[in-house]
């Protein structure tokens, strides 16, 4: 069975593709106002401790290293070589349309929780949520709320665990009837 030569447009198209995840991972991270970071943990070292050149060399290291792997590859097994380069193209061009999402170049702009676009042209005052407009003040009571839920969870995580919970009786004494789990009369 005949088989195919390596493709240099799969290298062509590799290295490009490789390029262009570091300019577009490169223009998210100026204009994302860190809301936006490199997910690739070793990448992430790399910007950490050496900078944009750290990851620039990382980058093209790596692309170094699926372009060799594949020429080497390729004079045994260009089959496998091919594959490879398959598969290497295709993972950043995932990437690639993932970072173009994240900038807003397909026309909708990827959203925060809020309902911003997660990289705003213009910083408003007040924030959206789904299409209406919400108040700091709004937003800060609804903070508020949350926050009183979260400091209260643990409390009420440990007392579904110890048992059922038999409310005080009131001052009137007013039954509200037995408790679902256990039948015990709770007063009101």
């Amino acid at each position: 069975m005949p088989t195919k030569p390596l493709r240099i447009g799969r290298l062509l198209i590799f290295g490009t593709l490789s390029f262009l995840d570091l300019a577009l991972t490169y223009h998210l991270l100026q204009r994302g106002g860190g809301r936006v970071y490199e997910s690739n943990p070793v990448a992430n070292a790399w910007l950490s401790s050496y900078g944009w050149i750290g990851l620039a060399l990382f980058k093209l290291l790596t692309m170094g290293l699926v372009i060799v792997v594949a020429v080497v590859l390729s004079a045994r097994r260009p089959r496998a070589a091919n594959s490879i380069l398959t598969f290497a193209c295709s993972a950043v061009a995932l990437v690639v349309v993932y970072s173009c999402s994240l900038a807003g170049f397909f026309g909708e702009k990827v959203r925060n929780v809020t309902g911003q676009p997660l990289i705003a042209e213009h910083r408003t005052a007040s924030a959206t949520v789904g299409s209406a407009p919400v108040s700091p003040e709004a937003l800060q009571a609804r903070r508020a709320a949350y926050l009183k839920y979260f400091r209260l969870s643990p409390r009420l995580r440990t007392q579904l665990r110890e048992g059922p919970m038999i409310r005080p009786a009131s001052r009137t004494g007013t039954a509200l009837g037995p408790c679902l789990c256990c039948r015990v009369p709770m007063l009101g």
